[in-house]
């Protein structure tokens, strides 16, 4: 094999002979990768707290994202896209799977339907230590948002002991809750 002075040189495999092999270029792939990881990360943190989905299924939804486009055929990357090996598979984990599941929290985020408001009684609360920071998970009456703990979570500073609190929440695109205000209040009536 002659290797040229230029920063390409040829290489045999199966079906792609005489391919271009890059070798120290920068790629448009790999700022695609970076400017997804960083996108969805930030966008992620943002929005996941303030959505009533939790964060396993968060990580579920990308696994399977980021696993999905490693069925295209490597084929596929090698022709239409230029992709070697090793670009194609962080491309697809890193660079398409975050993005596309961060696009559908955002999505659902920026659609939701009109915001109902709802005003609860605080019957109780837990104070909840760990090695960061302290919280309170507050008890409502009639067990209203029992089985979304994390609305009823809030820094330790931000309840002094109101009696009420009115929630506004709404629902997605996506079928997901979105939390779009809370207000601690001393007046129960609506």
């Amino acid at each position: 094999m002659k290797l040229k002075k230029s920063s390409e040189q040829k290489f045999e495999t199966g079906r792609f002979r005489d391919a271009d092999l890059r070798m120290g270029e920068t790629h448009w792939s790999h700022y695609v990768i970076l400017i997804g990881w960083f996108f969805s990360l930030g966008i992620l943190v943002v929005i996941v707290p303030l959505t009533m989905v939790s964060w396993i299924d968060v990580i579920r939804a990308l696994t399977f994202a980021a696993l999905l486009p490693l069925l295209i055929p490597y084929r596929f990357y090698r022709k239409f896209l230029g992709l070697e090996r090793l670009e194609m598979f962080l491309f697809s984990i890193v660079g398409l799977g975050p993005p596309i599941v961060t696009l559908m929290l955002l999505i659902n985020f920026l659609s939701v339907s009109p915001y109902q408001t709802s005003l609860y009684e605080v019957k109780g609360f837990d104070k909840v230590e760990t090695l960061l920071t302290t919280e309170v998970v507050i008890k409502l009456g009639d067990k209203a948002l029992q089985d979304q703990e994390k609305f009823r979570t809030f820094s330790y500073g931000t309840y002094k002991g109101e009696p009420c609190i009115e929630v506004a929440v709404g629902e997605g695109i996506f079928g997901l809750i979105v939390l779009r205000d809370y207000e601690f209040t001393n007046s129960c009536i609506n």
